[in-house]
């Protein structure tokens, strides 16, 4: 016993220092009193740590939603809000609510600069408004209809090995093919050609950086040791910096695809339109360094919300044979090869697609904002300016208020939405910080929900595929706790 004293003693002053890290607020006057939450997050962030570094973010806060009601505290300068013109005052445009310390430490290609953050990342409404406008003009419906012939094809063939998969494999994942589909199609747009991960049936190098650097990034701001893990060895993922070193180099390629854009046999790409010409004068072009750094943030953010709306999309029409039924019935009406254009004018894939993203948001936790100096009002709650806040999708998705039987699987509810249905849907965020690559998305969504089921009308969930399998897990786009979507042929 007298051995273990000292552990037990170092322990405990640890432990009360890490608490303390996180209680200075409540050392005043508490501000925050008044909204209701679990006693402990008065006073420490560990529980949310914890859950953060589970993957239940996004469902630990539902749950406080659930017993607290619409506002509650998750930590000690932190409130979780579920109420919708709290959510369209914090995510409106110009009424101050800026993005919170969070956004910068998620970078994902190494700079000390703040001018070398992504459009995500960026604080400054100035700044984070031009380039966001940039992107805007890049992701216009008339600029992405260049890639429509290449994101049909693309997801045709993802449907062909799939079902050449089923032909000779009793089990398939559909995760693992459609996150090697998902890279392919966001590195052909930001690089100007395919990784060729679903020909090789291989993730690519940079994918595999990505979900390493993602890992390290999660870690080093939920701990405070960002700086030291780019210096030290981690078993699995190796020299963290020589990491960064390899994916700025990648994303200095598209930097060049970009400027060469036009030039003979070199392929288009989304940068290319964001770049203002000499001509345009009103706006500096965008350095080599920054579209580096937009092109490596394309491919999780372009990739992985894909990747989580197909796949839980899909899994939700199998859980439901008379859907299963009503869509394919639809499809079945589609010509050979369907353009974008005959797709959208589907109207029960367009319910199923939203009615899937509803129940299944690929993010489906919180973007949060900093209260604004003079604090904010929200009801009989007063919040002061500095506070975090934020509104998860999770929860707004499924407020039984706006949604009858939120937890069902039903399309047919879409066909006569109510405009509180409406505000409260937030897949791709809100207002005019909505996903910037949402026309994209919503295209890739739609050929591939087609093709899939053209194809492979005769699959079923494989009995790996069970609730437990699929709990969302939230790593900001949500993925199943089993890490995998296995289907099989039905049987006769």
């Amino acid at each position: 016993m007298d051995q273990l004293t000292p552990l037990l003693v170092v322990g405990a002053v640890t432990l009360a220092l890490f608490m303390w890290r996180g209680s200075s607020w409540y050392l005043k006057i508490d501000p925050l009193k008044s909204v209701p939450g679990p006693v402990l997050n008065r006073y420490t962030r560990l529980p949310l740590k914890l859950a953060i570094c589970m993957g239940e973010r996004a469902n630990y806060i539902d749950r406080l939603h659930q017993q607290y009601g619409h506002f509650v505290r998750i930590a000690p300068n932190e409130v979780a809000i579920s109420e919708l013109q709290a959510y369209k005052r914090i995510h409106r445009s110009g009424t101050g609510f800026m993005k919170a310390d969070w956004y910068p430490e998620t970078n994902l290609v190494y700079t000390d600069d703040n001018e070398k953050l992504g459009v995500f990342q960026i604080q400054d409404p100035a700044e984070a408004s031009r380039r966001r406008k940039l992107y805007h003009r890049a992701a216009r419906r008339q600029e992405l209809l260049v890639w429509e012939s290449a994101v049909a094809q693309g997801a045709e063939a993802a449907a062909i090995k799939i079902r050449e998969e089923l032909n000779k494999h009793e089990v398939v994942d559909l995760w693992a093919w459609y996150q090697l589909l998902a890279t392919d199609l966001i590195a052909l747009v930001a690089f100007g050609k395919s990784f060729g991960s679903l020909e090789s049936g291989q993730k690519s190098v940079m994918v595999q950086d990505v979900e390493k650097i993602m890992l390290v990034v999660g870690l080093g701001y939920e701990f405070g040791i960002g700086l030291l893990l780019q210096y030290i060895p981690i078993p699995g993922i190796g020299r963290v910096k020589s990491i960064f070193s390899r994916m700025d180099k990648t994303g200095l390629e598209a930097a060049r695809t970009a400027r060469e854009s036009g030039s003979s046999g070199i392929a288009r790409t989304m940068f290319a339109q964001m770049i203002p010409s000499e001509h345009e004068g009103s706006e500096p072009p965008l350095s080599d360094s920054i579209v580096a750094q937009e092109a490596v943030q394309d491919i999780v953010a372009g990739s992985d919300t894909t990747l989580a709306a197909v796949a839980y999309i899909i899994y939700g029409v199998l859980r439901s044979p008379t859907v299963k039924r009503k869509l394919i019935e639809e499809l079945r009406t589609c010509s050979a090869s369907p353009g974008l254009a005959e797709l959208e004018s589907k109207q029960y894939l367009s319910h199923v697609i939203d009615e899937g993203m509803r129940l299944y948001p690929p993010v489906p936790s919180s973007l949060p904002r900093k209260v604004p100096a003079g604090g904010a009002t929200f009801g009989e709650y007063t919040l002061p300016a500095g506070c975090v806040v934020s509104c998860q999708a999770l929860t707004m998705h499924r407020d039984p208020q706006v949604f009858a039987s939120p937890d069902d699987f039903v399309p047919e509810r879409w066909k006569s939405a109510t405009s509180l249905m409406k505000d409260h849907f937030m897949p791709f965020g809100g207002s005019m910080r909505s996903c910037v690559g949402m026309n994209l998305a919503k295209m890739e969504v739609l050929f591939i929900i087609e093709a899939f089921f053209r194809h492979c009308p005769d699959v079923e969930l494989a009995p790996s595929a069970d609730e437990t399998s699929m709990r969302r897990k939230d790593y900001f786009t949500a993925k199943p706790a089993g890490g995998k979507l296995e289907v099989v042929v039905q049987r006769r």
